[in-house]
């Protein structure tokens, strides 16, 4: 039980170091995904309103 308590204690420690990259990635995306949005949403206002 110990040996395997302690590598999920490893596991989850090696996650939580990658995580962050994860999360800045995620993020990154996330906010470009946004970007895109809003900037078709203007476009087809453009488009249809005008």
């Amino acid at each position: 039980m110990t040996e395997e308590r302690l590598s999920v204690i490893f596991d989850t420690s090696g996650i939580a170091s990658d995580g962050y990259e994860k999360l800045i990635l995620a993020y990154g995306f996330t906010t470009m995904v946004f970007v895109m949005l809003a900037l078709a949403l203007v476009l087809y206002n453009v488009v249809f309103v005008t």
